[in-house]
């Protein structure tokens, strides 16, 4: 018995259309992994020169300024009113200062755009009150000497591994299971 001819012609649309989605698929997970790999290590240029040691003479601990930390998920960038609180005078000498002072004025209600570059897979969920709030840890068990920091951070990195999570975990008897940290 032979095929009707439109029987043909249909399939050999799917199988293109087929062909197409693979070839495709194919492109986009390139250019997924490609670009995970792209933001590891990648060098970026901060709006202003930032200078945590001189900050934390100043300030008790790390959320007066990264005021989420405590209350949702991300810690967060300081906000604009976070920095003018000391930022809308000179505090120093410093050019950097003299800078964030000018750039305020001459952009009355815009956030400075920090580059983030603490990021997680986005597979991964990280509740920073979780971490900061519940489990009392303290900010450099994760993000290292920060504290001691002279300089702005310009390499994106992805700083911790599933290994270093799940053996923190283990050790403060936090949940272990996939979905703890996979949503």
């Amino acid at each position: 018995m032979e095929q009707p001819a439109h029987g043909n012609r249909n399939l050999r649309t799917m199988t293109r259309a087929v062909k197409r989605i693979s070839a495709l698929s194919a492109v986009v997970v390139l250019l997924l992994a490609s670009g995970c790999a792209a933001l590891t290590g990648k060098q970026v240029a901060q709006p202003f020169w930032f200078n945590h040691k001189i900050h934390m003479k100043h300030i008790r601990h790390c959320i007066d300024c990264h005021v989420f930390a405590q209350v949702l998920p991300v810690a967060g960038i300081p906000s604009r009113s976070i920095c003018t609180q000391c930022h809308s005078t000179p505090q120093g000498k410093s050019l950097a200062e003299k800078e964030v002072i000018q750039w305020f004025k001459k952009h009355p209600g815009e956030q400075i755009q920090w580059v983030i570059v603490d990021r997680l897979p986005g597979d991964v969920y990280f509740s920073h009150r979780m971490h900061v709030t519940l489990a009392k840890m303290k900010c450099s068990t994760c993000h290292g000497d920060v504290k001691n920091k002279t300089a702005p951070f310009t390499h994106i990195r992805i700083p911790f591994t599933m290994t270093q999570c799940l053996a923190c975990h283990e050790k403060m008897g936090a949940r272990l299971d996939c979905t703890t940290c996979h949503q």
